[in-house]
């Protein structure tokens, strides 16, 4: 049960972010990957509540 909730969290988060970049890209054709840095950092945050939880320490 843990595996399908987990995979349908990741998933989620995943479309999410591909939605962010390719919005992102619509707004700025030109961009380079060093552009996309607030969205990978986005990305890292989400991923660190998703292994670490989200309460304070």
């Amino acid at each position: 049960m843990i595996k399908k909730v987990l995979a349908k969290l990741l998933n989620s988060v995943g479309e999410a972010v591909f939605a962010d970049a390719e919005v992102f890209m619509q707004k700025h054709p030109n961009a380079q990957i060093e552009d996309f840095e607030p969205i990978i950092e986005q990305i890292h945050s989400e991923f660190d509540i998703i292994e670490h939880g989200f309460l304070d320490e």
